[in-house]
């Protein structure tokens, strides 16, 4: 028996119609979407965006080809928050970046030797250092300075540290080639033009003296150059030294050689009794005395003392260029005052007062100048000797006045 064939009928809904039951596309299109791996990403400033899709999006690989990546918003170069975006059709997914900077500078060894002078700052921004970093940084040396200065010449090593505005901090060791370029300096009163004189002797090296910041004194290390000092004249005298790394200084003065003795053809007056000595000092022979007055015929003068040649017993002898003037000194009378003060004056008093000061202020009275002379023997002035007496009057003004027969008041 033959079967009868069916017809399969089929019913077609337009989409308004299943919109109008409550079917939407969306239904259809659920398995077309993309979705995040994570919302947020985190990477190091300085470093190069990964722009590998799918490490941000969970998407088979058909789909890859037709997803997009926007991240012109972020800055790697920067540490902040930024935003980038994936767009898959009309789908558009958005990503939280986060650039932190955690990595510390990284300071790159020099290629050329770093060079440096004994005593000069070398500061750190003038290297020319080359330093990796994303963030702002500062370098300092290990005291925390910007600024060094080496005090010894060689190899010098010198730790240098950077530090970003995360307080990330790295650090490394440079050698120094540190040159002492510094020569030796002279110092002393005869590093100057200068006079001697021939009788003292003439030595090239009093007041000469040389030091170096590395070396010390050097003064023992100073050659000078040759000089005639036998003879009286004007002479150039070279000195040089040299320091233990090949630094020479040289100095050249003009030292001129005297004699000692100034000739002079003159009159002068002994200005008080004074001793006559055999040479240009107190510690000569007394050889005598000259007067209050006395005329002497002068033939030179001794320029280190400044004590005056005289013609003595038909040769030479010293006196003090103190006592000794061209103009000859006068002798004055006192005032009735003083005569009357100094005559009323009792000789204990007088005694008394020259005893107190030890200046022979006595007037005309001669006593007490003989008093002075045994009370202040080592003080005694000279103004009461040979019978003289120098002081001044009641205005203050310079007097001489006769002391009767009065000897040598102590000298």
């Amino acid at each position: 028996m033959e079967r009868k064939r069916t017809k399969k009928k089929y019913i077609v809904i337009p989409a308004a119609a299943l919109a109008l039951l409550g079917i939407g596309t969306g239904a259809v299109l659920a398995n077309d979407k993309i979705k995040l791996i994570d919302d947020k990403v985190v990477i190091e400033a300085g470093t190069k965006m990964d722009l590998d899709i799918s490490k941000y999006v969970d998407v088979p690989k058909s789909k890859l080809k037709k997803l997009k990546i926007d991240t012109s918003k972020v800055d790697t170069s920067k540490v902040g928050e930024y935003e980038m975006t994936v767009t898959y059709k009309e789908q558009v997914l958005k990503l939280k970046v986060k650039v932190t900077d955690t990595l510390a500078p990284v300071i790159e060894k020099p290629k050329k030797a770093l060079k440096a002078k004994v005593g000069e700052e070398v500061f750190i921004e003038k290297m020319a250092l080359s330093v990796k970093e994303a963030s702002d940084y500062t370098l300092t040396f290990e005291d925390g300075k910007n600024v060094t200065v080496f005090d010894t010449p060689g190899k010098v090593k010198k730790k240098v540290i950077a530090t970003d505005i995360y307080n990330n901090t790295s650090e490394i060791e440079l050698t120094f080639k540190v040159a002492d370029e510094n020569a030796p300096v002279f110092e002393g009163y005869g590093t100057k033009d200068r006079t001697v004189y021939l009788e003292n002797g003439v030595d090239l090296m009093d007041g000469v003296f040389a030091k170096d910041a590395e070396d010390g004194d050097l003064t023992d290390k100073i050659k000078v150059s040759k000089v005639d000092t036998s003879t009286l004249g004007e002479k150039e005298v070279t000195y040089t030294v040299e320091d233990s790394t090949g630094n020479v200084s040289t100095l050249t003065i003009k030292l001129t050689i005297e004699s000692v003795l100034e000739e002079l053809d003159q009159t002068m007056y002994a200005t008080t009794a004074v001793s006559i000595r055999s040479t240009s000092s107190a510690e000569g022979e007394k050889l005598g005395d000259l007067s209050f007055a006395q005329e002497v015929h002068v033939t030179g003068r001794d320029k280190n003392t400044g004590w005056y040649r005289i013609e003595h017993d038909g040769g030479v002898a010293w006196v003090s260029d103190s006592y000794l003037s061209d103009s000859k000194p006068t002798v004055r009378t006192p005032s009735n005052n003083q005569q009357s003060a100094s005559a009323s004056q009792s000789k204990a008093a007088a005694d008394s007062n020259c005893a107190a000061d030890c200046n022979c202020d006595c007037g005309s009275d001669c006593d007490c100048a003989s008093d002075c002379q045994a009370n202040c023997a080592t003080d005694c002035d000279s103004n009461c000797s040979d019978g003289v007496y120098i002081g001044t009057d009641e205005n203050g003004n310079p007097v001489s006045i006769p002391c009767g027969d009065v000897q040598d008041c102590g000298w």
